[in-house]
């Protein structure tokens, strides 16, 4: 039983003071140490590492169409966008 706590504690203290130097770990490995995985990302910090894509969406006869771009002449159709707004859109 005695094996077994040193063991367990010499783990613990081997994690704690990783935690402190993450250069020591694999880079596999990084990740786990920032704690990011539990507490999830700084806020902000998700949204510069998954920019969202701009695109602009038409309604058209049966589906929708998504444009990278807005079409001119065309904000009757315009359903919905993600980025910058068009030139004269009223919400």
């Amino acid at each position: 039983m005695a094996r077994i706590n040193k063991i367990l504690m010499t783990a613990a203290a081997g994690l704690a003071l990783a935690g402190c130097a993450s250069s020591v770990l694999p880079p596999a490995w990084q990740g786990l140490a920032s704690m990011d995985w539990f507490i999830g990302p700084a806020p902000g910090a998700a949204a510069a590492a998954n920019p969202v894509p701009v695109r602009y969406c038409y309604d058209s006869l049966g589906r929708i169409e998504c444009h990278h771009q807005p079409l001119a002449g065309e904000d009757g159709r315009l359903i919905g966008f993600a980025g910058p707004a068009p030139a004269g859109y009223q919400p």
